[in-house]
């Protein structure tokens, strides 16, 4: 964690400024876990978030992650959500990206002035 304030405000400002160069407006949804009346649980969502400016990283590696499933095979894409210091993210997050439903399903330490997370997309 930077100590300094000048450096962490510096570096707020620069990804501040890295971010809307080209972002998203993502509506984030968290979801809790509910046990069910036969012991399993299932996601139940809550109030969704206020729209937050994301930047969309996609991910280094070109190599696709396919499973196989009974039906035939299943894509599982990832990126990057980067957002500023003080954007509202939890793992379990699901949002709505180019038409489809996703996922947060890490998120990376805070270090203060940006927030990170992974997010997939099964199947499409």
């Amino acid at each position: 964690m930077i100590t300094n304030p000048l450096e962490l405000a510096t570096q707020r400002e620069l990804t501040r400024v890295f971010i809307e160069q080209d972002f998203e407006w993502l509506t984030l949804t968290p979801r809790v876990q509910v046990k069910t009346a036969t012991g399993g649980y299932v996601f139940q969502g809550q109030p969704s978030r206020a729209p937050q400016m994301f930047k969309i990283i996609e991910n280094m590696s070109v190599a696709r992650t396919s499973l196989r499933v009974p039906a035939g095979t299943q894509r599982k894409e990832e990126f990057t959500l980067l957002g500023k210091w003080d954007s509202l993210i939890a793992v379990n997050d699901i949002f709505t990206f180019r038409g489809t439903q996703w996922e947060v399903v890490d998120q990376v330490w805070d270090n203060g002035y940006e927030r990170r997370a992974q997010a997939i997309q099964y199947g499409h």
